[in-house]
């Protein structure tokens, strides 16, 4: 009789094999041993084994990719050029190069030069987004991508000829200067000053196609 279960029905003890309580008819719901419970335990575990990794290995190459796009865009400072005598102040031109592998629609960056005392002369925020004017000899072209291995100019300046100066910031290539009327020979160029000077340039964001 201790192998007797009671009924959920009617509370009368019935055999564990029987399918229904005889008394009340009720179905009999049978015990689950120890021993099948850690068979589902065990599956359990087995199946999750199986699961997580995938959802995992999806994401990690999706993170894996959006890295690698990354490190192929890559924005170097070739030389920066000044209307003045100084680096600070006046007309500047930053002299960049595209030294990725794949096209970029924007970026910004920071140029900053400092002397042998660690101090710094002059900083500069560069930016290229596809508002920028880029001038060519045809005119203005806008938006514009910069191609793998094209060289570029930031020029940033102020225009004061509407009486209210702002800041401008223009794009174009080095030998397209000439239709501007500026010549970067007649300016000097920041090569002199690397003596004494520490020039480092810091990209801070990149957009690509």
């Amino acid at each position: 009789m201790s192998n007797l279960i009671k009924c959920k029905g009617c509370d009368q003890e019935v055999s564990p094999d029987a399918k229904a309580c005889p008394k009340c008819g009720a179905p009999v719901k049978k015990k689950t041993g120890c021993l099948m419970m850690i068979v589902y335990v065990f599956l359990g575990l087995f199946l999750l084994a199986i699961i997580v990794p995938l959802f995992s290995g999806g994401s990690s190459n999706k993170s894996e990719s959006q890295s690698s796009t990354h490190q192929d865009a890559s924005i170097a400072l070739l030389n920066i050029y000044s209307s003045r005598k100084e680096v600070n102040g006046g007309l500047l031109i930053t002299e960049l190069e595209n030294t990725g592998k794949v096209g970029i629609i924007a970026f910004q960056g920071k140029w900053t030069v400092k002397d042998d005392l660690d101090a710094t002369i002059a900083e500069q925020d560069i930016r290229f987004t596809s508002d920028t004017p880029y001038l060519t000899p045809e005119g203005n072209k806008s938006p514009h991508v910069i191609s793998a291995g094209e060289k570029l100019v930031i020029i940033n300046g102020t225009d004061d000829s509407s009486g209210s100066p702002k800041d401008i910031t223009l794009a174009t290539a080095k030998e397209n200067l000439t239709n501007l009327n500026l010549s970067v020979s007649l300016m000097q160029p920041l090569d002199n000053f690397r003596v004494t000077r520490k020039i480092s340039f810091e990209v801070e964001k990149v957009v690509t196609q």
